[in-house]
């Protein structure tokens, strides 16, 4: 980061702690933020505040207010960079490259996120077989990717379990 980035992280500081987390001014500071780091190629990190921000925007003023739409369009665009990214990777180093698999598996948390599950859950499977079949099944990578497929699998069980108790 350099020198710009950090005084625009603490004025988001700053006016969140004089102000509070949801209040006009450091929703804008954060959103900014947010911005640079798109730009920046922070994707990860520019998805977060931006997903943050939206969120409290449309709680706040709704979804069809201006500054909660602004929101939305950078968001969109850390998604679209996102998938751009993996598609490169996917024809420049394949489909069964490290960095590859971590462009999917980061845009599958994404999706998540964004409450595209069925779109996520195929990526986060695809993620788990290609690590395997490309790192084995003690490498880091495929173990992170297990226990997403453990939690899935509970979450379809628990799911399973609170339908029968209703009936």
């Amino acid at each position: 980061m350099d020198t710009f980035d950090n005084i625009q992280r603490q004025l988001a500081e700053i006016s969140i702690l004089a102000y509070g987390p949801n209040n006009e001014g450091s929703l804008l500071f954060k959103k900014n933020l947010g911005t640079i780091y798109l730009l920046r190629g922070l994707y990860d990190e520019a998805e977060i505040l931006l997903e943050e921000v939206t969120h409290v925007l449309t709680e706040l003023f709704g979804d069809k207010d201006k500054k909660t739409l602004n929101s939305m369009s950078s968001l969109a665009q850390v998604l679209l960079l996102q998938e751009q990214v993996l598609t490169t990777r996917q024809a420049v180093l394949g489909e069964k490259d490290p960095d590859t698999l971590r462009a999917l598996f980061a845009l599958a948390k994404v999706y998540k996120l964004q409450e595209y599950e069925l779109e996520s859950r195929r990526m986060l499977e695809e993620v788990f077989e290609l690590r395997m079949e490309a790192l084995g099944p003690d490498s880091p990578g495929t173990l992170e990717s297990r226990t997403i497929e453990v939690d899935k699998k509970l979450e379809a069980k628990q799911f399973t379990q609170a339908v029968r108790e209703i009936r």
